[in-house]
């Protein structure tokens, strides 16, 4: 049986390598990406780009290099071309705000990759039905197909 691809956007591994939040919902989220990592994972082929190595990496440096070491085994997937172009037309269409350029390349990256399914905690652009029926208009009119965006309870492959 094939896995799906996952694209692991950089809000699900800050989450998943951050310190115990006293916030209740963050904690709860923290918790949720955890038992996700601990229990699902392996259901799955887990990739990352550049750009989320570049998000990770910003920040304090020792909970940088924390957030870097859990990604080392996943799957690079490059910026390319039409990627670029895919985030460019998401843009220009008003899927996104011109502010948001790497919440577009990520969708960009996952889309042009032909991603299953985008794990993300940012529900301002991507976690977001009205952002994604506005993506996938865009996107389908490129004739492909655009990634399920959703949060680790709603990504179960048992």
């Amino acid at each position: 049986m094939k896995k799906y691809n996952v694209y692991l956007e950089s809000s699900f591994i800050s989450y998943l390598a951050s310190k115990k939040s006293k916030n209740l919902t963050v904690a709860s989220n923290q918790r949720a990406s955890k038992e996700w990592w601990q229990h699902q994972k392996h259901h799955f082929d887990l990739f990352i780009s550049p750009l989320v190595i570049n998000e990770i990496s910003q920040g304090n440096s020792t909970a940088a290099r924390k957030r870097v070491e859990l990604i080392q085994s996943l799957s690079l997937l490059e910026v390319s071309v039409l990627a670029k172009d895919i985030a460019q037309r998401l843009l220009d269409g008003g899927a996104f705000p011109h502010h948001a350029v790497a919440d577009a390349l990520h969708v960009g990256i996952a889309t042009a990759y032909n991603i299953d399914f985008i794990l993300t905690w940012n529900f301002k652009h991507l976690a977001n039905v009205v952002a994604q029926t506005k993506m996938k208009k865009i996107i389908n009119g490129m004739q492909l197909r655009l990634p399920a965006m959703c949060i680790p309870q709603e990504l179960l492959g048992g």
